[in-house]
């Protein structure tokens, strides 16, 4: 196999990556019908694309972990080089931030229940001391 074989496969295992397609059985049916995704791996209209047994296996048993981290270093390395890449702001996806936020406030809230029923115990609800040693004869 050489460099060029192994150069297409990194490369259509990245175009599944960024474009969500979900298999990698889905992924060569989509380059052969997708002219930009010809285009980026170099292949002609009138030639077939790799099978995606064979890409699996290169993929599988050609990279690890570090030939990946290199190649990605490699790129961003590039596109700072190049100029893309700016430092100055930084986006974050804020939805794990959020839920992480919100499952803060829940624990919050539950202290602050737990502390209230203990400083102040009721005669309708009964003590915390009581259900947690239930909860734990009940889970073994």
């Amino acid at each position: 196999m050489n460099l060029v074989n192994l150069l297409i496969h990194f490369k259509i295992v990245l175009i599944q990556h960024i474009y969500g397609i979900r298999s990698l059985r889905r992924t060569p049916e989509e380059i052969g019908m997708n002219m930009a995704y010809r285009w980026f791996i170099g292949y002609p209209l009138n030639e077939q694309v790799p099978h995606f047994s064979t890409v699996s296996y290169n993929f599988k048993h050609r990279f690890n972990t570090a030939s990946v981290e290199y190649i990605f270093r490699w790129v961003l390395k590039a596109a700072a080089d190049e100029g893309y890449l700016d430092t100055e702001a930084i986006f974050v996806d804020g939805t794990h931030i959020k839920a992480i936020v919100q499952e803060y406030l829940e624990k919050q809230s539950m202290r602050r229940t737990l502390d209230l029923q203990k400083e102040e115990p009721s005669i309708s609800s009964p003590p915390i001391d009581l259900i947690a040693s239930a909860l734990a004869d009940f889970r073994g």
